[in-house]
């Protein structure tokens, strides 16, 4: 049974969810922020603040969620180092993914071993390099250290981007 949320609640999608793979789905990418109106067990229902005339169902686990008042905004969603990490994650997120299928799909033949060895590290790599930008997004993302400490977070995010960026090209 769907119960409606007590306030006004927004969540920050931290995975990706393709609308069509469950009925009456929301589509979700990385960031994106959600209004969450109703809640039954496990799901979400909800507005993409991104597409704000649709409505749709989602996983809880796909969302971090953040309470507001109406008045309340919430600054850190406007934090360009924030966007920036968003927009490198869905560009990361693709080049991995493209990644491991061709690595799936590779033949197992003996001359082609040591190029897959090479792309597997380098596979590994940028996936270990995701899950750090993720980390350090979601701690600018709550807010709730020092100044100091956002600052190095920030300097550290934007120096994660450039290295990986850099080692793409």
């Amino acid at each position: 049974m769907w119960n409606y949320v007590p306030d006004k609640t927004i969540g920050v999608a931290i995975s990706q969810l393709e609308g069509s793979s469950v009925p009456h789905g929301l589509t979700l990418q990385l960031g994106d922020l959600v209004e969450i109106t109703q809640i039954c067990e496990d799901w979400y229902l909800g507005v993409n603040l991104r597409t704000p005339g649709l409505k749709g169902i989602f996983p809880c686990s796909y969302v971090q969620v953040r309470p507001t008042s109406d008045q309340e905004r919430c600054w850190h969603y406007d934090d360009p180092v924030v966007e920036e990490a968003t927009n490198v994650l869905r560009e990361w997120g693709v080049i991995w993914n493209r990644s491991f299928v061709f690595l799936g799909d590779s033949p197992a033949l003996e001359m082609h071993q040591s190029k897959n060895r090479r792309q597997r590290e380098q596979c590994t790599m940028l996936r270990s390099a995701i899950l750090d930008l993720m980390d350090w997004r979601l701690q600018l993302m709550t807010g709730t250290f020092t100044l100091d400490h956002l600052r190095d977070l920030r300097m550290r995010i934007t120096s994660h981007i450039d290295s990986g960026n850099s080692q793409r090209k």
